[in-house]
């Protein structure tokens, strides 16, 4: 088990949401909390003309908690922001910093600063400036968007003033979030200067679409390359349809590429069908059935059910394949949330062939009338669709929660169908929930590795509360079942006792060195205790080891990169192998460090040797960089020396770029140079698009320098293309540059060669 790539950015990524948060959020966006009885000292008038709340930030949070019960929580705190004065909202906002744990912190502060920079900028950013980079960092992206709104200067002037360029660079992104909404031909002139750039596009370009569409449209098309032109597009015409929705159509239609144009086009729709559903259907109406199929989604028979049911049956009836299937699904879905029986109704109206679309989701809803509604539509299912199955498949959504409609539907069905529904382990499960014995005896029909997953899956419950105890249970099990059990339970006894689960791990990593046991509690323990794994480090091996070294080689970078990267080559020149290996996938972490710090990016480069472990970096710098600021990103690339160390980067770049970006990716590589790194990206090019686009996978084929190579991509092209469209791939084969023994090969292979794959295929 190697699961370290996907974990490398998991903790950043962790890390920066919590940060940086959105300043646009809506404020009700924070989960709920449960509402507290006790009765509040200073209680927070809930009449508008009642004098302003004076309580303490700990008496607002509790009143806002309270008022969640009666889901009325955003009206209290708004109100109390509203007649707050400047020496209120000073107080309040020193006793938030020592309330983050409290439900509604991040809204209440998020107002707290919004209003303060209303009533006393100055005393607001001081107070920010003396935070703690931690708390400095969400304060920035609360406070600066709400200012730059009103006062662009003063907000520029602050962020100017701070000490760090990282805390520089996040608030003049803070700044074109709030500038966006009243001034975002100044927001859009202000983003273009960031390294980091596209995280306001949509803001900017829907505040556009509202107060100027001609204008936005001018800045659209001027967009430099690396923009987010997607997201820019969606905020233009999503806010333009809403007041002229035909404007927004008629512009769509004008974009440059055919897919911008159903971008756009898609995004004024869904705007115009929110603000008037009848208009908006009708114009839909109008369209070939080729152009409505893309617009019609689950959001719009969603709300078509509720309000025009027949509308909605009328137009899905032109559609076919998923189109159709999916769209009665989605009504079926609505209708049952509104009115049960009223959907089986109609659902049973529909021709057969739609009867099993509505009907296939329909089993949880309709198990929560009970075993004999759902007996009864299974009755009565259209031939075709599995009464078995439809069976099976509510009481998986249900039976967890009720499990004894699991034991009322076995005492309903024939003695063949409950013993092939209760093959299934989780059924077993629920029915133990019920009726232990039954369960019971259930359990000994099933097959050993059912048994296993039997067990693995009691011991993984009971260890969410009681690990110990379900370590003891598992013991209990026969021998066979015993392993799968352990290993569901280990980890989690790890979070709370390491040393006894790892102690516990080596003995099923003795009986089986092909377990992964070990490196589960590793992790887990891990995550609650970094030192603890470390300090086994001297007789840990093989892949245990090399996690434990990967995760301490992780956390070293991100708290010191330059000692971290001392520490990745004490590592690589240990002469063991795990820890080489480990190294190697934790140097991709310095990404991110990477692209904030382009000077540091190449020292760390330099220092690196040549080979894997600067693939590994390069590919993380890349993964990172290029999403984020692509021209800076190809900008610090070109400044590497020319030779195997450009082509290297050059290599690693664009092949990660191609999974990100194709089309952009494609336009970046036709610029290169001829030579070897193009002629492996025109070949990655190929195999990357053939699938979808066999003509441009031909093209790019066709570029490729070496004669060889362009002979085998080529090939491979036309090999795959003739299987699936011989016409057209007939006709572009003929004007292809191959021998013509190969294309007379291509196009009558020999029964031999027929048989075979193609053995130019990507590997």
């Amino acid at each position: 088990m190697r699961p370290f790539p996907a974990l490398i950015f998991l903790p950043v990524a962790l890390g920066l949401g919590f940060l940086v948060g959105k300043p646009t959020a809506p404020l009700l966006e924070q989960p709920v909390a449960a509402p507290i009885p006790t009765p509040l000292p200073v209680p927070l008038p809930a009449d508008p003309d009642a004098k302003r709340f004076t309580g303490t930030m700990e008496e607002l949070l509790n009143t806002a908690e309270t008022a969640a019960g009666r889901g009325n929580p955003d009206y209290l705190i708004m109100r109390a922001m509203e007649d707050a004065d400047a020496k209120q909202l000073a107080q309040w906002a020193a006793e938030l910093r020592a309330l983050r744990e409290r439900h509604y912190w991040y809204n209440v502060q998020h107002e707290v600063l919004r209003r303060w920079s209303e009533e006393d900028s100055n005393a607001a950013l001081a107070w920010m400036m003396g935070l703690p980079a931690a708390e400095k960092k969400l304060a920035i992206w609360q406070l600066l968007p709400a200012l730059a709104d009103r006062d662009p200067k003063r907000a520029l002037a602050a962020a100017a003033a701070l000490t760090s360029e990282t805390e520089r660079a996040d608030a003049r992104q803070a700044i074109v979030e709030g500038l966006a909404k009243s001034d975002p031909k100044s927001a859009l002139a202000l983003d273009l200067t960031l390294p980091k750039r596209d995280g306001a596009i949509n803001a900017i370009f829907q505040s556009w679409g509202k107060l100027d569409p001609a204008a936005a449209m001018e800045a659209l098309a001027s967009l430099p390359a690396g923009y987010d032109r997607s997201n820019a597009i969606h905020g233009c015409f999503q806010s333009w349809a809403k007041h002229d929705p035909a404007g927004a159509l008629a512009a769509a239609a004008k974009l440059p590429s055919q897919q911008e144009q159903k971008e756009a086009t898609r995004s004024a729709f869904y705007a115009w069908f929110g603000k008037d559903q009848a208009s908006a259907m009708t114009w839909l109406e109008t369209l070939p059935a080729a152009e409505r199929t893309p617009l019609a989604n689950e959001s719009i028979w969603g709300a078509l059910a509720l309000t025009d049911p027949e509308r909605a049956s009328a137009l899905i009836s032109g559609f076919s394949g998923y189109d159709r299937t999916n769209a009665f699904k989605e009504m079926a879905k609505k209708l049952s949330g509104q009115n049960l029986d009223h959907a089986l109704s109609w659902a049973m109206s529909l021709p057969p062939e739609d009867q099993r679309s509505a009907l296939s989701d329909l089993g949880p809803q309709v198990a929560s009338g009970g075993a004999d509604k759902l007996l009864w539509l299974a009755d009565r299912l259209p031939e075709g669709m599995g009464r078995f199955e439809f069976l099976q498949k509510s009481l998986l959504s249900t039976g967890k929660d009720r499990p004894e409609l699991v034991k009322s539907v076995l005492a309903g069905i024939t003695e063949d169908e409950a013993a092939k529904l209760m093959q299934n382990v989780d059924l077993v499960s629920y029915l133990g929930r019920a009726d232990p014995q039954a369960a019971e005896a259930w359990m000994t029909e099933l097959s050993p590795s059912a048994k296993r997953n039997w067990a693995t899956r009691n011991a993984a419950e009971i260890a969410a509360t009681d690990p110990q105890a379900a370590l003891q249970w598992a013991r209990q099990l026969p021998a066979e079942q015993q392993e799968s059990a352990f290993a569901s339970v280990l980890p989690k006894l790890a979070e709370t006792d390491g040393p006894a689960a790892y102690q516990q791990a080596l003995l099923i990593q003795a009986a089986n060195p092909k377990s992964e046991t070990l490196e589960h509690v590793l992790q887990a323990w891990m995550n609650k205790d970094p030192e603890g794994p470390e300090k086994l480090l001297p007789e840990l091996t093989g892949e245990a080891r090399e996690f434990v070294q990967y995760r301490v080689a992780a956390q070293k970078i991100r708290d010191d990169p330059d000692a971290g990267i001392t520490h990745l080559l004490t590592l690589v020149q240990s002469g063991k192998e795990e820890d080489s290996r480990a190294a190697i996938t934790a140097v991709s972490s310095l990404g991110y460090q990477a692209m904030n710090d382009p000077a540091a990016a190449t020292a760390w480069f330099n220092r690196m040797p040549e080979g894997e472990m600067q693939t590994s970096y390069l590919a993380g710098l890349a993964n990172d960089w290029l999403r984020e600021n692509s021209p800076a990103c190809l900008a610090w690339l070109d400044q590497l020396p020319e030779g195997k160390t450009r082509d290297l980067g050059t290599v690693t770049f664009a092949e990660t770029w191609i999974n990100q970006n194709v089309e952009e990716a494609g336009e970046w590589i036709a610029t290169l140079p001829a030579g070897n790194p193009k002629d492996q990206l025109a070949r990655k090019m190929t195999d990357r698009v053939y699938s979808d686009h066999p003509d441009q996978a031909a093209e790019w084929a066709s570029r490729i320098q070496g004669a060889k190579a362009r002979e085998e991509a080529l090939q491979f092209v036309f090999y795959n293309w003739l299987n699936r469209d011989h016409g057209a791939a007939t006709q572009a084969l003929q004007k292809a540059t191959l021998r013509e023994e190969i294309k007379a090969e291509l196009l009558h292979p020999s029964a031999s060669e027929s048989n075979n794959a193609d053995p130019s295929a990507p590997e």
